[in-house]
């Protein structure tokens, strides 16, 4: 029998560390940055030897983009694999919602940002703000931009720089797609890989695809890997691995978001106490391959003042263990950890 829990924090690269930022963002796709500095933190965890100037370079370079991608989330992700999301949902439509009753208004003005953006190579948040501006005839509010700003995404016109905040720019982009169908099947084995063992909907949830789109490409697809319990499949047969005493994430950690059944990894008492009220996931503390609390942090100044909340008693070994994961936090982002 497959330990479902070992297995998947193998998968998801939390036992052995990534030697690599190239590394750490492919195992999983990409990582969720909804919250950028949390998407660093992550980062920083899982990758020991990473300093801050290499991931700037990364960003500077635009070998790692800030965009939509999966369940229309923000996502750091390699260019390449930016690429393969993109076209797994090229028959994705954005909710009726988005549009507010004015579908053609906003499409008229997603043709001219990407007619615009087919004559230079990146605009700044002024350039943007002040063409969509003039061409609404009206200060346009913040939401309204983004929905223009997700029609004109989801064709690979554009990527954003990786910024904080609302301070974004557009990267123009003109990557060559694979169809639907091909990105689809070239993405559902790269998820078990990262992710596995998992199932059908474990997939279509982390990647925000319909389970009729899927389900067929999964069940040619699936004849070709390991079978496990529930439905879950992985590529190969797993061996025999050790888990460390403990494991720390960011906050919206694949761990949690990655599966539509969180009870591989926490009770539904204690699943509560790791959301805020307003969606927000936030860091956890795993010991001995349970979740035994979680913890926050705010950066004033130079400090980043950190609590950890736990449920569970925790040793003074355990305890050195983790402060000793956010000093190398606190290292990465140039901060003086204070407890």
């Amino acid at each position: 029998m497959i330990d479902l829990r070992t297995q998947r924090f193998s998968s998801l690269g939390k036992i052995q560390p990534a030697v690599s930022l190239q590394q750490a963002l492919t195992q999983t796709v990409g990582v969720q940055a909804q919250q950028f500095r949390q998407a660093e933190v992550g980062l920083a965890l899982q990758v020991p030897d990473l300093n801050r100037t290499e991931l700037l370079n990364a960003y500077a370079n635009g070998d790692i983009v800030r965009t939509w991608a999966q369940r229309w989330t923000y996502q750091l992700l390699t260019l390449e694999d930016w690429a393969l999301v993109i076209a797994a949902r090229l028959d994705e439509q954005l909710p009726t919602q988005y549009f507010q009753g004015q579908q053609d208004f906003f499409e008229h003005l997603a043709l001219s940002l990407t007619q615009r953006l087919a004559t230079v190579d990146h605009l700044s948040k002024a350039d943007v703000n002040a063409q969509l501006d003039e061409l609404a005839h009206r200060p346009l509010l913040s939401q309204e931009r983004y929905t223009i700003f997700q029609l004109v995404a989801r064709t690979g016109a554009f990527t954003f720089v990786p910024k904080s905040g609302n301070r974004y720019e557009l990267q123009v982009q003109q990557p060559t797609l694979l169809s639907s169908t091909e990105a689809i099947e070239a993405l559902m084995p790269r998820y078990l890989a990262g992710f596995g063992p998992a199932n059908l909907l474990d997939f279509c949830k982390w990647a925000g695809l319909s389970i009729s789109r899927v389900r067929p490409l999964w069940q040619k697809a699936s004849r070709h890997w390991v079978a496990c319990e529930y439905d879950n499949f992985m590529l190969e047969t797993p061996t025999p691995i050790h888990l460390p005493e403990v494991i720390l994430t960011s906050g919206f950690d694949a761990a949690l978001t990655g599966y539509v059944d969180k009870r591989w990894l926490v009770s539904a008492d204690h699943e509560r106490q790791l959301w805020t009220v307003n969606g927000s996931l936030n860091p956890i503390v795993i010991l001995n391959g349970a979740v035994v609390g979680n913890w926050h942090f705010k950066v004033q100044g130079k400090r980043m003042i950190t609590t950890l909340d736990y449920w569970e008693t925790v040793s003074n070994t355990q305890q050195d263990q983790v402060i000793a994961k956010l000093q190398r936090v606190a290292n990465f982002l140039g901060l003086t950890l204070v407890l």
